[in-house]
């Protein structure tokens, strides 16, 4: 499918923009054609060429539409998962050992900085 640069630049596309919206299309095609093609070997009978109806045009639409969204993972989000264990499970030695300095301390510090981190988390998944 062929986008005019122009009349997507006359709707107010950056550069940018115009350049994701038609390679974004390029790649819903592809994925379209692919799922239809899927559809109408599934639905196909025996002794019959393959045909795509526009049943199977709609089925990967909707297959489509209804697939979760790809979301890069940020690796950042990740190690801070990872200190979340790390921090909790420090926290967890330090309230074995209340009866010393260094296990209220332990205690206190990792609890907070666990509390902070999956606060981070939690706000960052919305």
């Amino acid at each position: 499918m062929a986008y005019d640069m122009l009349d997507l630049k006359r709707s107010n596309f950056t550069d940018a923009g115009c350049e994701r919206f038609i390679r974004t299309v390029n790649e819903f095609e592809k994925e379209l054609l692919n799922k239809s093609i899927e559809f109408g070997k599934i639905k196909k009978e025996k002794d019959v060429s393959l045909e795509i109806t526009s049943d199977n045009v709609r089925d990967a639409v909707i297959n489509i539409k209804n697939s979760p969204i790809k979301q890069k993972i940020n690796p950042l989000f990740v190690i801070i998962n990872i200190f979340e264990y790390i921090f909790a499970i420090v926290a967890t030695i330090g309230a074995n050992n209340l009866s010393k300095n260094w296990g209220i301390l332990l205690l206190v510090v990792c609890a907070g900085l666990t509390v902070i981190l999956i606060t981070i988390r939690l706000i960052n998944r919305r």
